[in-house]
Parts: structure tokens; C-alpha cells; sequence
């Protein structure tokens, strides 16, 4: 189904997600995209991701699945950045829990190579960080 997923933050939500989607899809590659080294560290030795990166364009290069993770307010030019690195025809999808703001941003232009879906998984903690990831958080949802 997909061949590259990327999922950018890697705290509860995201982090969570990538573990999610190491076991629902085995044959994809996973890569993570985080500003903390922490978090890009414990992601792969814990193998939720088979690469991880805090470079935004290098991890999403070619992902035919990407994931927004991050807070909502830098939304836009991650996908200014990702209509350019993309793999054409890619599904773009967030976690974000506002979804007034997320999807004016996206639908603020034309969008060449990806498709943009906002979402809100039905999930989540009190907790913070990539120490609160739950690899069964999505179980049921994926």
C-alpha cells in the first residue's frame, strides 16, 4: 500500500503513530522527522522507525504518506516544502486537535502533488514527549 511513510513529531502522538505504523505496514519504510535529538534517538532504537532525521525535506522526500505531528501553527510551510519533495499523488494527513485554522491553511492554494486530509485521531494522553509514546494508542483506528 504505501512505500514511504513519514512522520513528523515524534511525541505521544507521533511517535505513537510510527510504532502504529511499523506493525500495520510492515513492507513501508517509516521515517521519523523531529527537532529533538532525544526523541529521534529513542524512536530508532526502539525500531518505530527504520530512519530518523530532523531534516523536514530528507525525510519526506519521495514519502507517499505523511503525517503532521507538530503543533498547527507551522502547518503551512511544511506543506509549501512538502508540494516539492513529495511523491506525486501523496496522501498528507494530520493529528491536529484544531481543525479551523489546519484547514484554512490548506486550503489557502492549489496543492500540485499531495492530497490533503485533516484528521483527529479519537486518542490521546495527559502525557507529553516521546517518554509517553504507547505503541497500542491506535490499536482499533489503523
Amino acid at each position: 500500500m504505501f512505500k514511504k511513510i513519514t512522520i513528523v513529531g515524534l511525541g505521544l502522538m507521533g511517535g505513537s503513530l510510527a510504532a502504529a505504523c511499523r506493525k500495520k505496514f510492515p513492507k513501508a519504510r517509516v521515517v521519523g522527522v523531529s527537532r529533538s535529538r532525544e526523541a529521534l534517538s529513542v524512536a530508532t532504537k526502539k525500531r518505530w522507525v527504520h530512519e530518523a532525521t530532523d531534516d523536514f525535506s530528507e525525510g519526506a522526500h519521495g514519502a507517499d504518506l505523511i503525517v503532521l505531528c507538530t503543533p498547527v501553527d507551522i502547518f503551512l510551510p511544511y506543506l509549501v516544502l512538502l508540494n516539492e519533495v513529495c511523491a506525486e499523488g501523496a496522501l498528507v494527513m494530520d493529528v491536529g486537535s484544531v481543525k479551523g485554522s489546519v484547514l484554512e491553511q490548506a486550503n489557502s492554494r492549489r496543492w500540485e502533488n499531495f492530497s490533503f486530509v485533516g484528521c483527529h485521531p479519537m486518542v490521546g494522553s495527559h502525557e507529553r514527549g516521546i517518554g509517553a509514546v504507547n505503541p497500542s494508542l491506535y490499536d482499533g483506528g489503523l
